[in-house]
């Protein structure tokens, strides 16, 4: 749990204890940790406090912070979120665009459809709680005290005791001059248990790899020369993979610690129908990022890269299967990975589908597909290593 008072004491402390029939029990108290960074709303200085709450079971808690054992304001509930692997079923809600500086008058009535009871979390889709604040400073984010323009917008004190004060809320990062780690939701919302527990990384991602997989309707005389993009970005192959006399290329490159781009360009030597698909990734290695690949081409109704065993755990696997003169349908099966959908293009058909997966544990690991009928296919799988 997170919360701000101002400087008026320095210790802090966490109350929480069950709910049942209605009733909260404080029956544990846990010394809170203060935050060595300080924190600016308007002109306020605040301190920035953290306790880590873990609960014995399922079920209804409450909970108050304290400010040098004291606060006279009642004890929110919260009932616990359904527990990883579940199968319960579960509601929610989702806020579009809200927390506009100048407009936060508005926000109580946003929340009353999603009183508590309804629903157990909330999800913030984007463009929230922000506009015109530099970064760094959580003036419009969730304060209770402080009011004015730009401020409190998202969970004032008329808004979080409707909406907020009981149920979970998931943010989402907006686009209004908000970038770099001094980011609003990674030193306000300081959930590091969260993110630790789900394997993340608590930090402003890069997007520093590309994966491009292309089909061309063409054999092993017309392979691609260049791969290039809108920012600059250099492009290296991982593999061509076709027979001679096929029509059956098919083709894997990449770009490491690549700037964002907005278009993806494949050149060849001659014009010929091809199907492209482009994929961003962060958190692999920026420098010499592949570890191993594979790829093979034929004819038949199922497609297969070959097997490749990555060298450690961790590691993005990215594949693709390569369909020519057919327009079926190719479906991917290979376990575990997550497929985008399939690229087709032009009269003499190429077709192109790709899916990705991160392997916890290095093993033997293959990208596979299965399509109605036999036709030319190429099928490629590469293991990218993760970030240092």
């Amino acid at each position: 749990m997170n919360w701000a008072t101002d400087h008026s004491a320095t210790t802090g402390s966490l109350q929480w204890g069950p709910v049942s029939g209605g009733t909260c029990t404080l029956s544990n108290t846990m010394t809170a940790a203060r935050n060595a960074s300080l924190i600016t709303v308007g002109t306020v200085k605040e301190y920035q406090w953290k306790a880590a709450l873990t609960r014995p079971a399922q079920g209804s808690y409450c909970s108050r912070p304290l400010l040098a054992g004291t606060d006279s304001n009642p004890s929110p509930a919260f009932t616990t979120q359904a527990a990883a692997g579940s199968t319960a079923p579960f509601t929610f809600d989702v806020f579009g665009d809200c927390g506009h500086g100048g407009r936060q008058r508005g926000q109580p009535g946003s929340g009353k459809p999603v009183l508590p009871g309804r629903s157990q979390r909330r999800q913030v889709r984007g463009d929230r709680r922000r506009q015109r604040i530099p970064v760094g400073q959580p003036d419009q984010l969730r304060r209770l005290q402080q009011t004015g323009g730009s401020t409190s917008a998202i969970v004032g004190p008329s808004f979080w005791t409707v909406a907020g004060s009981s149920v979970p809320l998931f943010t989402a990062v907006g686009n209004h001059g908000l970038s770099g780690t001094s980011h609003t939701d990674i030193t306000t919302w300081t959930q590091d248990l969260a993110v630790s527990s789900s394997n993340g990384s608590y930090a402003n991602g890069t997007y520093n790899c590309c994966s491009g997989s292309t089909s061309v309707y063409t054999g092993a005389t017309n392979n691609i020369t260049s791969v290039t993009d809108a920012a600059g970005n250099p492009w290296t192959r991982i593999g061509a993979f076709s027979v001679s006399g096929h029509n059956s290329d098919g083709e894997m490159w990449y770009s490491p610690n690549a700037a964002s781009t907005t278009a993806v360009t494949v050149h060849l030597g001659t014009v010929v129908n091809t199907a492209v698909e482009v994929q961003e990734f962060a958190g692999v290695a920026t420098a010499s990022p592949l570890d191993t690949s594979a790829g093979l081409s034929n004819t038949s109704a199922a497609a297969n890269s070959g097997p490749i065993t990555p060298a450690a755990g961790n590691e993005l696997l990215v594949g693709f299967v390569a369909g020519h003169g057919n327009a079926e349908a190719m479906t991917v099966n290979a376990p575990g990975f997550t497929a985008q959908p399939q690229q087709t293009t032009g009269a003499s058909v190429a077709s192109v589908v790709t899916g990705s997966r991160v392997l916890s544990s290095p093993f033997a690991q293959a990208f596979s597909a299965t399509f109605p009928t036999a036709m030319y296919w190429a099928s490629g799988i590469a293991a990218v290593k993760a970030a240092s």
